[in-house]
């Protein structure tokens, strides 16, 4: 029979289909290959009894470890307590130990001192034996001397008997010779034609010495036309620099604007501290720099002023004129660079302002590119300032202030001054700060309180005499007068760059010849 009769045969009868017999026949050969293996139910209920019990046995795992998780979160968070607690007492620690480091060195320091003392102390127990014995000795000298001095003083009186006799002696002819002198003094008259000196009348003297005032006075006029000249261009440089300054306020504050919602408050807060007590130790340098020449400023100011007020009283050639000229214009910068540092300080933000004006967060990159270029320029400006105050010498000196002595009584030169800088207020002394105008005449002229005035000298050093009086008085007041006017408007002050324009085309030269 054929294979497809068999299995036709097969259906037929109800043995089943072909496939059947053939699955049959693989599985006899052991060729079947099973797609799920085949587990009998007891190993199944077996598997799930254990598989229950498995996660029973986890979830009751699950709940222990969970229960031990919140504890140790508990403990860590009273862990974090305990050490805060640790890290402020500790901290209160450290002060303690400071403070108590701070005490046992000044203990250690007062030791020595007592020390010092008990050496000196020491040391004068020697001296006192030693003057004992000295004061044993005085006092036998002491005795002879008495003795000696009792025989001398009976010497002396016999002496003084002769000299009383001698004295009365004299008061006799004293009297005659005082009579003789009244009676030649009211006939004696004298003209000052009649009084000579280096082959020169008083009255050519005189006339010379008027021609050196008037000189003098036109020489100073013309320093205090170009002067007030110089001082309009000052005006307009601290102009342009409030502008620039005001410019430079505004873009700091614009990018402090952009910063705003970019900033690390942490970090930022870190970097800006350092970098605001670097600039505040900066510019403490310099004001230590500044503050640190006035005494130099007090002394060469005290110099100009006492040379101004010799060659006002007394003959000065154009060469001595000129140099006290160079002196003045050199002396006024530090006045401006003074004033530039002191507005610069002015406007410079406080620690409060910068920690109030960051509320947000900040790229890193950026803060720090922005707080470098700031602190650059911040450095560059304040380097510039250093570089030009070290130009000058001296404290400014008006012409106002030339006439003003500095007496034994007149001011004091070690007295503390408060305040802004000598050389910005215009009415007092540059060297010790004392008044130079009366209060009851604010626009009137520069007074000179000196006690000790030169006496009047004309010409070579001849001192005019008593029966003189009234030209000495004349010349003196035409004198006094004639500064006065030429000191009515109070010499501007001259910047650096002025300075040095006016030196490079010569006009120092040319004021010194008008003059």
């Amino acid at each position: 029979m054929q294979r497809n009769e068999v299995d036709a045969s097969l259906t037929s009868i109800g043995l089943g289909t072909p496939d059947v017999w053939m699955k049959l026949g693989q599985e006899l050969e052991g060729k079947t290959q099973l797609e799920q293996p085949r587990v009998s139910k007891k190993v199944l209920v077996k598997a799930l009894r254990m598989q229950t019990e498995a996660m029973r046995y986890m979830v009751d795992e699950f709940d222990r470890l969970r229960d031990k998780m919140a504890e140790m979160e508990l403990e860590a968070r009273n862990t974090a307590k305990h050490v805060e607690r640790v890290n402020s007492k500790l901290i209160t620690v450290q002060g303690q130990v400071e403070d108590v480091n701070t005490k046992v060195y000044e203990l250690e320091v007062e030791q020595i001192k007592q020390a010092e003392q008990l050496k000196e102390i020491d040391d004068v127990a020697v001296q006192v034996r030693a003057t004992r014995e000295e004061v044993h000795l005085v006092a036998a000298s002491v005795e002879k001397a008495n003795t000696e001095h009792s025989e001398f003083v009976q010497l002396t009186e016999q002496k003084l008997n002769v000299i009383r006799e001698d004295q009365e002696v004299t008061k006799q002819f004293a009297m005659k010779i005082e009579d003789r002198l009244n009676e030649e003094q009211k006939e004696l008259f004298l003209d000052s034609d009649h009084i000579l000196h280096n082959k020169l009348t008083l009255a050519m003297w005189m006339e010379a010495l008027e021609k050196e005032n008037r000189k003098k006075d036109d020489a100073l006029r013309d320093c205090t036309d170009k002067m007030v000249k110089q001082g309009r261009n000052v005006q307009d440089m601290m102009l342009e620099t409030r502008r620039t300054l005001d410019d430079n306020t505004c873009a700091v504050e614009d990018v402090q604007r952009l910063l705003l919602e970019k900033a690390d408050r942490t970090r930022v807060d870190e970097i800006i501290e350092s970098k605001y007590e670097e600039i505040c130790n900066q510019l403490d340098k310099a004001l230590a720099s500044v503050l640190g020449e006035e005494d130099e400023f007090k002394r060469a100011s005290q110099e100009l002023q006492q040379l101004v007020t010799h060659l006002s009283e007394s003959k000065a050639d154009k060469k001595d004129l000129l140099e006290v000229k160079e002196q003045v214009l050199y002396d006024s910068r530090v006045r401006q660079q003074v004033e530039n540092l002191r507005s610069f300080i002015d406007i410079k933000m406080n620690r409060d302002d910068v920690f109030s004006a960051l509320k947000s967060k900040a790229d890193k990159d950026e803060m720090l590119a922005l707080l470098k270029n700031l602190s650059d320029s911040m450095n560059a400006s304040i380097v510039q300032a250093q570089k030009s105050l070290n130009y000058a010498d001296s404290a400014f000196l008006t012409g106002k202030q030339a006439g003003h002595q500095h007496g034994g009584g007149g001011c004091n030169s070690g007295q503390k001054r408060s305040g802004m800088l000598p050389s910005l207020d215009r009415e007092k002394c540059l060297s010790c700060n004392s008044q130079l105008r009366e209060p009851s005449t604010p626009s009137g002229p520069i007074t000179n309180k000196n006690p000790f005035q030169m006496a009047p000298v004309y010409g070579g050093g001849y001192h005019l005499p008593a029966g003189a009086g009234s030209i000495e008085k004349n010349a003196m007041r035409n004198r006094t007068s004639s500064l006065s006017n030429n000191n009515s408007t109070s010499a501007p002050y001259l910047s650096p760059r002025t300075v040095a324009n006016m030196a490079s085309t010569g006009q120092l030269a040319e004021s010194s010849s008008e003059g």
